[in-house]
């Protein structure tokens, strides 16, 4: 046989008939339809689990995979991988806002400091460092409002006249057009 035609070469193959009815899709657009099913986003439930078994029932036949299955399956691992680099990502993020969310803001002075690893706070020494921790913080508190500037009064704006300057003004407008000079 010289392959000229494959369509001809088709015809000369003899097919096996089974007497059961096959479960995979025999269509092209059955067979679009499958792989559609595993490169959607979301996936569509029924049609990929369609897709399983008819794909599951072709291995465990145990005859070569068809094209179409071979697609199947090269897509199918295609898309597991894509999904597990998906949740190792969300893992990662997820623990990341885990870790800000849980993390306590650590004081590096005043009284949490002073008593941080001790549990008997009776000795002389821990109450004075403790006094002297809140008298820095007093004095921080007392600078802090010193440095606070008070808001000055808010004065009228040159745009807002008083209504006496304006009936002021108009009375010299009317004056201002017969002004007499007088020589000295």
């Amino acid at each position: 046989l010289v392959l000229i035609q494959r369509s001809k070469v088709l015809c000369h193959i003899p097919t096996l008939l089974s007497s059961t009815s096959p479960t995979h899709p025999t269509t092209p657009t059955q067979h679009q339809s499958i792989l559609q099913a595993i490169t959607s986003s979301p996936p569509n439930s029924l049609l990929l689990k369609e897709a399983h078994a008819t794909f599951n029932s072709q291995v465990l036949s145990g005859k070569p995979l068809d094209s179409p299955a071979q697609k199947y399956a090269t897509t199918l691992t295609q898309t597991s991988e894509r999904l597990a680099t998906q949740v190792t990502i969300l893992r990662k993020v997820t623990k990341d806002q885990e870790a800000i969310l849980n993390k306590r803001r650590k004081r590096q002075s005043g009284k949490r400091a002073v008593l941080q690893g001790h549990f008997i706070l009776s000795t002389a020494e821990i109450r004075d460092k403790i006094l002297a921790a809140e008298l820095e913080t007093a004095s921080k508190k007392a600078s802090q409002q010193r440095t606070r500037k008070r808001k000055r009064q808010e004065t009228p704006s040159e745009d807002e006249e008083d209504p006496i300057e304006l009936s002021s003004d108009s009375e010299m407008s009317d004056s201002s057009d017969c002004i007499v000079v007088a020589q000295c």
